[in-house]
């Protein structure tokens, strides 16, 4: 440990053990603080039937890094968009294959030019094993869920968080 630039300094592959607490319930790894980060990252647009491209007006991206969870808000909007098939989102950071097993929730702020049927509201989910966000369409008063499909221009605001495996 040492004081660089007025900042407590870790040697690499060390944190900040809380194992001490007193209350038992964690083991040495799950009670080490050994992660934490600040950056941006660059969503971008596909199809699941045809990934296809897409102009981008926005690709604002953010994420903090706390441990073994990713907190992340975006804005992305585009347009002359040629994918095909369901909307998917990616490019979210540190997301790998098997990384989120309980299907974290996507919070939807703001959804323009999205085609959704009559009477029915977007949900976002990060998939279990997959390594993007995907969208369905709820039906106002209950029953079967429908993707959202991909649009030819559109834009969404959004945040969520998601565990890294």
């Amino acid at each position: 440990v040492e004081i660089g630039g007025g900042n407590l300094v870790l040697a690499s592959g060390y944190g900040i053990d809380f194992s001490a607490t007193g209350d038992s319930s964690g083991t040495t790894n799950s009670e080490l603080l050994d992660d934490y980060e600040e950056g941006t990252f660059t969503p971008t647009v596909q199809g699941t039937n045809t990934a296809g491209t897409a102009t981008y007006a926005s690709q604002v991206g953010k994420y903090t890094r706390i441990g073994d969870r990713v907190f992340w808000n975006m804005y992305i909007a585009w347009s002359s968009g040629s994918g095909a098939g369901g909307l998917h989102i990616y490019g979210l950071p540190y997301q790998t294959s098997g990384s989120n097993p309980t299907y974290p929730a996507v919070t939807i702020g703001y959804a323009h030019n999205l085609s959704l049927s009559s009477n029915h509201q977007i949900t976002g989910l990060h998939g279990s094993s997959d390594t993007y966000l995907y969208f369905y369409q709820i039906p106002s008063g209950g029953g079967s869920s429908i993707a959202v499909n991909y649009d030819a221009g559109a834009s969404m605001i959004m945040s969520g968080h998601y565990k890294v495996g």
